[in-house]
């Protein structure tokens, strides 16, 4: 794709709106171009074009290609398909997916001119005083337990995205791109269409609601003297209902309607604190763990679905359902326990030693392995009908100690882990090679990645550390 790289030095990008206007007259010239690469078709030929499940006017197109005003971002899409269904003659070819890697490099632009145009939108509201004579750059926080997220980045062209794409560029096919770093918290979670991220920490401050493209802060829960303020252990989103759900220290899951930032209630466990966190995949079952078991409500009436299950030793840190729903599985110090939820007897109990000790559990979308991040930095697949170790633990390049969490893309083909090393790393979940070791995270060597969180289209992975500091990263490609 034929693209023009900027010219601007970093002195222009602090020029407030000046920085918006000119990235969004390189976004038109990068999408004239491609147009030149497809024959120049006309407006109204590249509105015939448009996928029949995106449809733009010719008026739209006319505007985007234009740069008179920042596009929705589904119009700017509509508008690459349209272009990429055409060969260079201008004649259609096929319809371009909206799964096409080809269309991620446009969704970085806009999600990073979003991000632009908010900033300066705050910068307007809060307009900072001037200090002549003062040239120096504020020092970057240093206390490992202070969120220091980066300053606002420079919007990268298509140009600039594909070279660093090349430069973070691990296995066959995939590309791991540095988005962001943000102060989005040590637990974080994906609300089931993607439209949200939440994300809460160990510092008392509630739990934050974030647009995941422009990463706008849209909302925030409780904390600091609101109704709801223990430092957050786990998040979970309903798959049915606009319900996030939230536990801490303390025997309470606290249960949000997070349409209207309203408080629906709270249910009690049975011992301890709560530590974790599931809803069933078809949103019917909300599993919750304390340190003496795991407890099951029904979501739509939030009364008990069956008896709590108890788990031996100080209670499970992870919980996880199989896609089928029928299995439940947890993991603590003691093992990984799981559960035929069909019956109301254990259908597996791991103090058999298939696998000691499980900080982090995950099923596989289809089902067909079980991850289980260790506290000893390994991770390792698991056969989910025996639970027979598959292949060698993943240690010669994981994780240098102590616990890991793990989480699968929606297509099952990458896991991705974070661990006490201050790294995210990202993986082939079949041929179990490292892609990709994800950094940033950690101040001087100290720090752990505590979650991982892909996006419900797998383009995005959101990993967050004890610092509360959450870093966003493209998944460009496929294996």
């Amino acid at each position: 794709m034929t693209s023009h790289a900027s010219g601007n030095n970093p002195a222009d990008d602090a020029r407030g709106g000046e920085v918006g206007s000119s990235r969004l007259a390189e976004l038109a010239r990068d999408l004239s171009a491609l147009s030149i690469e497809r024959g120049a078709p006309s407006l109204r030929e590249i509105s015939a074009a448009a996928p029949k499940d995106a449809p733009v006017s010719y008026s739209t197109v006319r505007t985007i290609l234009r740069g008179e005003k920042m596009p929705r971002q589904e119009h700017l899409l509509a508008v690459v398909r349209a272009l990429l269904a055409l060969d260079q003659d201008r004649r259609f070819v096929a319809t371009v997916k909206r799964s096409d890697p080809r269309l991620e490099p446009w969704r970085e632009r806009w999600r990073a001119l979003q991000h632009v145009k908010s900033t300066e939108h705050h910068r307007s509201d809060h307009p900072s005083p001037d200090k002549p004579g003062d040239d120096s750059v504020p020092a970057r926080a240093g206390a490992h337990n202070v969120c220091s997220p980066d300053p606002v980045p420079w919007v990268p062209t298509v140009a600039e995205l594909a070279f660093r794409a090349r430069l973070h560029r691990g296995g066959d096919g995939i590309q791991v791109v540095p988005l962001s770093s943000f102060c989005g918290g040590s637990v974080l979670a994906f609300s089931a269409d993607g439209a949200l991220l939440a994300g809460g920490g160990f510092d008392g401050g509630g739990v934050g609601l974030w647009n995941p493209a422009s990463l706008d802060q849209i909302g925030r829960i409780g904390g600091h003297g609101g109704i709801w303020s223990p430092p957050v252990e786990a998040l979970a989103f309903s798959p049915l209902a606009p319900t996030l759900v939230a536990c801490g220290y303390g025997e309470r899951v606290q249960l949000w309607d997070y349409a209207n930032r309203r408080q629906m209630g709270e249910l009690t466990g049975r011992e301890g604190d709560m530590r974790a966190l599931a809803f069933s995949p078809d949103g019917t079952i909300l599993a919750a763990a304390d340190t003496w078991g795991v407890h099951l409500w029904d979501s739509a009436s939030f009364q008990p679905a069956c008896e709590s299950l108890f788990v031996p030793g100080k209670g499970p840190q992870s919980i996880a359902f199989s896609p089928d729903g029928t299995t439940l599985a947890t993991g603590d110090a003691w093992g990984v326990h799981v559960w035929d939820l069909t019956s109301s007897n254990s259908a597996f109990n791991s103090n058999r030693q298939v696998c000691d000790r499980g900080a982090c559990v995950a099923f596989s979308p289809d089902g067909t392995r079980v991850a289980v991040g260790g506290f000893d930095g390994c991770v390792r697949l698991l056969e989910p009908d025996n639970f027979h170790q598959i292949g060698n633990p993943l240690k010669a390049q994981a994780h240098a100690k102590g616990e890991v969490t793990v989480a699968f893309s929606p297509d099952g083909s990458l896991l991705a882990t974070g661990g006490e090393d201050t790294t995210a790393r990202l993986w082939d979940a079949v041929s179990h090679r490292q892609i990709s070791e994800l950094t940033g995270h950690g101040y001087n060597g100290h720090g752990s990645v505590t979650s991982v969180v892909f996006s419900p289209d797998g383009t995005l992975l959101v990993t967050g550390d004890d610092a509360a500091t959450a870093r966003q990263w493209a998944i460009m490609g496929t294996l």
